[in-house]
């Protein structure tokens, strides 16, 4: 089995485990939320809080939008993955000889090699 199908699989795994655990939390907060309804039959009385006079996004807009943010993050990463990488398997360029400020001769690298080739 190759290394990535490993990866792939224990990231399955991952998903859904994740998926478990949200099912759970939503089960709990339905629960609470029935739980709530009854307590405010139960205290009819309790102050309500006013909001200021803004309009608030509903909890689908704030999730949509958090979500569009984290996607466009993640794209971003894996384009500078791919930057990365290519910087980092890039075939080195070959370095020009360079003169001597001084004398204005070529460097001994240069020199040797093109003796090298000569013989």
């Amino acid at each position: 089995m190759k290394v990535l199908e490993k990866i792939n699989e224990a990231e399955q795994q991952v998903l859904q485990a994740l998926s478990a655990t949200q099912e759970r939390v939503v089960e709990g907060v339905t629960a609470a939320r029935s739980a709530a309804g009854q307590a405010s039959e139960l205290f009819p009385d309790l102050p309500k809080v006013d909001l200021p006079d803004v309009e608030l996004p509903t909890f689908a807009e704030v999730v949509d939008n958090l979500t569009d943010f984290w996607l466009a993050v993640l794209e971003h990463n894996r384009a500078f993955a791919h930057r990365l990488h290519g910087a980092v398997t890039a075939a080195p360029k070959a370095k020009r000889a360079t003169r001597s400020r001084s004398t204005g001769s070529r460097s001994t690298k240069t020199t040797t090699r093109k003796a090298a080739r000569a013989a």
